[in-house]
C-alpha cells in the first residue's frame, strides 16, 4: 500500500491530469458550439488546478522563485534525458516488432499509425524539453 507521500504524488498527478483533460473537453465543446458547457469544463479545470496547488504545497511547502527554477530545471532534465528518449526507443521497438509480425489487421494498422505518431512526438518533445531546460538553467544561473 502506498505511503502518504506516494498518495500525495498520485493526487498531484491526478489533479494535474484532470486540469488538462477539462481544458481539452472545453476546447472540444467550444468547437462543437457548446459554449455554456465549455465554460463549465473550464471552471472545473481551474478548480482542479487549485486542488493540485494544495497537494503540491503539502509535498514541498511554500516554494521560492529560486526553488521553482531549480525544480523546473530538474523536471526538464528528467524529461529530455530519460522520459522522452526512453519513450521514443520503446515506440521504435514496438513498431519494429509489429512490422516484423506480419499482422495486417485493422487493429494492427491503427496501432502502427499510433506508434509512428508517438515516435515522432517523443523525438520532437525531447528537443523541446532540452530547450526548456537550457532556458531555465540560464535563468537560474543569472537569478539574483
Amino acid at each position: 500500500m502506498p505511503n502518504t507521500r506516494e498518495n500525495l504524488e498520485l493526487a498531484f498527478i491526478g489533479e494535474s491530469k484532470a486540469h488538462m483533460l477539462y481544458h481539452y473537453f472545453a476546447k472540444v465543446a467550444r468547437a462543437e458550439g457548446y459554449e455554456d458547457l465549455a465554460r463549465e469544463f473550464d471552471k472545473t479545470a481551474e478548480q482542479e488546478t487549485q486542488h493540485a496547488y494544495c497537494v503540491l504545497e503539502m509535498m514541498y511547502g511554500k516554494l521560492s522563485t529560486r526553488g521553482c527554477l531549480q525544480m523546473a530545471v530538474a523536471g526538464e532534465t528528467e524529461k529530455f534525458e530519460n522520459l522522452y528518449p526512453d519513450s521514443y526507443a520503446q515506440a521504435v521497438t514496438e513498431l519494429q516488432e509489429l512490422e516484423s509480425s506480419g499482422n495486417i489487421t485493422p487493429i494492427a494498422e491503427h496501432k502502427k499509425a499510433v506508434l509512428i505518431r508517438a515516435e515522432k512526438c517523443f523525438k520532437a518533445l525531447t528537443k523541446v524539453e532540452l530547450q526548456h531546460h537550457t532556458k531555465y538553467q540560464k535563468i537560474l544561473k543569472d537569478f539574483t
